[in-house]
């Protein structure tokens, strides 16, 4: 039963995941342009895809599990006494691109938009998370703040993946 159970989870991951696969690789274009379909190039879980932008939520999913019995709030002084560092600053500056990106889309009816600030979101997150740790920061202030960007971030990717029709994934 196990094994069943397991199999069919499987299955409606990976039936997620082809569909977000198809869907983002058909938003990611301008309207006015030819599509020419490229399968291989749609499943990569590495570079400008959905399944990309799935996993970097999957991983986000991981780390606040993770993180459970950490309380995430930040004292202030700790945005005064702090310096942010170039990964943490320009994670930030794309977080605040969101907004800007979701009106262009509206004003131009493009989710190429959105496609693409997701993108850059999710490449920058990548590169933040691998480069500084986050739940080994170090102190629990340092802690609380790479979770508080990292949770902006979460809600960012999975509600911009909702609007593309693209279903966030807890798990890979």
């Amino acid at each position: 039963k196990k094994k069943k159970k397991k199999k069919k989870k499987k299955k409606k991951i990976s039936k997620k995941i082809s569909l977000a696969a198809l869907k983002y690789y058909l938003l990611n274009f301008s309207s006015s342009k030819d599509i020419l379909f490229i399968p291989e190039k749609s499943i990569s879980f590495d570079g400008n895809t959905g399944p990309y932008l799935q996993y970097t939520t999957a991983r986000l999913n991981s780390l606040f599990l993770k993180s459970k019995g950490k309380e995430i709030r930040l004292e202030e002084d700790i945005i005064k006494n702090y310096k942010l560092n170039d990964d943490e600053v320009n994670l930030i500056l794309q977080i605040f691109e969101f907004e800007n990106a979701l009106i262009r889309a509206q004003e131009f009816l493009s989710p190429l938009e959105i496609c693409n600030v997701l993108y850059n979101i999710a490449r920058q997150y990548n590169k933040f998370y691998h480069d500084n740790p986050v739940l080994k920061a170090g102190n629990i202030d340092l802690i609380n703040l790479r979770l508080i960007i990292s949770k902006a971030v979460h809600i960012i990717l999975k509600n911009g993946l909702g609007l593309l029709g693209i279903e966030a994934l807890e798990k890979m």
